[in-house]
């Protein structure tokens, strides 16, 4: 199965905050490592657009990416989609949104 952003897009409008569906999306992420730039460019462009709550699903999703990957890469760590997600770190543009998250989530 070939990786196509346009798939991962389609997955990532579809998560919500079960765990279920962030184990099924990051699987399928973790699936596709060798594409981690690839990933990494779709999650930043769909974390730009989406609304508080939104984005923090996907952060949700980062962060299981992040932690999987981590468990079960021993080479090459570096190209995987999860170090590649954290590298995405916080640009300026994100400055004082991911600290508004918890009270928009709680207000959604």
């Amino acid at each position: 199965m070939a990786f196509n952003p346009a798939k991962l897009t389609e997955k990532l409008d579809k998560l919500n905050s079960t765990q279920a569906s962030i184990e099924t999306v990051s699987e399928w992420v973790q699936f596709h490592r060798k594409e981690a730039a690839r990933v990494v460019d779709v999650w930043d462009r769909e974390f730009a657009k989406a609304p508080p709550p939104k984005r923090l699903t996907l952060l949700y999703l980062a962060n299981d990416i992040l932690q999987n990957t981590r468990k079960k890469v021993t080479s090459s760590p570096a190209h995987t989609p999860g170090v590649a997600l954290a590298s995405v770190g916080t640009p300026r543009r994100w400055n004082g949104e991911l600290r508004k998250l918890p009270a928009a989530c709680a207000g959604a």
